[in-house]
Order: C-alpha cells, then structure tokens, then sequence
C-alpha cells in the first residue's frame, strides 16, 4: 500500500511540473555545413548559430542594421561580447566571434515589440546562414 501512495504520489508530482513547463519551442536547421537553433520559452528568446567564417561579416553587418542608430561592434572586432540597446528601448546579449554567434533576449524585461523584432533578427540570421 505504500509503495501504491509512493508511486501515485510521484506520477501526480511529474504531470503537475509537466503542466506548469510553460510553453517552449526550439528549433534547428542546419544546411550540413552551417546551422541556426532558436529557443523561444516563457523567459528568453535565443538564437545560437554556427556558419562559415566568410559569412560572419554579413551576419554582423546585419545585426548592427537592426539596431541603428546604435552600433554594438565594429567590422574589425574578432570576438565580441556585447549587450546592445534596440531603437525601441529592447535590449539584446550578444556573444560572437569568426563563424559562430549566440544572441539571448530576456522575454520579461523587454517589450512584445521588441520581442518580435528580435524574431525577426533571428528569422534574418536564419536567411544568411543559408539554412532554411
């Protein structure tokens, strides 16, 4: 009988965590040589990519557009580790360097504008990396 309260007990206790996940989804493409996975959850909003090092001018040239008026690198940096203010008032973790890049936005300390902005960064991303 206790072992019946024991496992009825922890059955119960996995589906409730399971019920109060929140919503996630996560995504990977790769193209066999470069690949792009976004993480979208309650909290944050991700991107991780991985490309040719050739590209990662382009992939950089496109993140400084989105966030004119300000610039968060210059064409001459070889890493970069940066937190980067969007003309809307969003804010942006950036972590990059030659073929690789990793961009984090805080889903609660931002606006649903911004967040769908920085969707759209990452949708761009998706396109120079040539994955989709």
């Amino acid at each position: 009988m206790k072992r019946i309260t024991i496992l009825t007990f922890s059955l119960l206790s996995l589906a409730l965590a399971c019920c109060n996940s929140g919503s996630s989804t996560s995504t990977a493409v790769s193209n066999g040589q470069e690949s792009v996975k976004i993480s979208d959850n309650d909290n944050t909003y991700t991107v991780e990519a991985s490309f040719d090092e050739d590209k990662t001018t382009d992939v950089l040239q496109y993140i400084n557009e989105a966030v004119k008026p300000n610039s968060i690198f210059s064409s001459q940096d070889e890493r970069i580790d940066a937190r980067a203010s969007l003309s809307d008032g969003g804010v942006i973790d950036l972590k990059a360097r030659r073929g690789e890049l990793t961009l984090t936005f805080d889903k609660k300390a931002n606006s649903e504008e911004a967040y769908h902005r920085v969707k759209e960064l990452g949708e761009g991303v998706m396109k120079i990396c040539d994955v989709r």
